[in-house]
């Protein structure tokens, strides 16, 4: 059921209207676009745990102490 805006304009017909008069090309493009954000959007809804993929993957023979001392020189200077 689509929700009724001021004037009866629902979001959809009002980017239709702002987009049906641009080139294929820019169309197709803009199709591409949202869907990839589409993809994006429900790959990200199924990882759930993405701190837990991350768990080892730190490579470094440095202690906890030298890292931090490294950050903190870059930041500071």
């Amino acid at each position: 059921m689509e929700a009724t805006y001021v004037y009866g304009r629902s979001p959809k017909n009002r980017y239709w209207n702002m987009l049906k008069n641009l080139s294929s090309d820019v169309k197709l493009d803009l199709i591409a676009k949202l869907s990839a954000s589409l993809v994006a959007s429900e790959k990200s809804a199924t990882t759930t745990n993405w701190a837990l993929d991350m768990a080892g993957r730190w490579n470094d023979n440095r202690d906890t102490e030298d890292i931090v001392a490294d950050m903190r020189a870059r930041v500071i200077g």
